[in-house]
């Protein structure tokens, strides 16, 4: 069984690498997987993968990667933030899945960001400084 104490480094550590992985590994994935990272990168797509909304997107990713590296050194301090991520992260993850099965041509998403979303969701919830705290 792991202590408390385990727990909090383990989810300091999953908040520090989420928030590295937003700041240098999205965009990097962006751009070497656009078929399951961009909206829109197939021909057959009526969306233009490289609109404004998809930088204004990314500058919030950005800034979620931020906040997540600067709350991992207190989880218990920052426990909005691990819910924000959580319910953003499960919310976007459920719609792309659906979405991506009635617009054929993104079915790549779910081997690409949909994963990384519905992951994310489930690590931050399982190490989640409340539950662990009522463990």
């Amino acid at each position: 069984m792991i202590s408390k104490d385990e727990d909090m480094k383990i989810i300091s550590w999953i908040m520090a690498v989420l928030g590295i992985g937003l700041l240098l590994l999205l965009p990097a994935l962006f751009f070497a997987f656009p078929a399951g990272f961009q909206w829109g990168s197939d021909p057959a797509s009526h969306h233009d993968p490289l609109s404004p909304y998809v930088f204004m997107l990314g500058t919030m990713y950005a800034a979620l990667g931020i906040v997540l590296i600067r709350s991992a050194s207190d989880p218990r301090k920052h426990t909005s933030i691990i819910d924000y991520t959580i319910y953003s992260s499960l919310l976007h993850g459920v719609l792309m899945l659906f979405q991506s099965f009635f617009l054929e041509h993104e079915l790549l998403h779910l081997v690409g960001d949909v994963p990384l979303l519905l992951l994310t969701a489930f690590a931050l919830s399982v190490f989640h400084p409340k539950r662990v705290a009522h463990s």
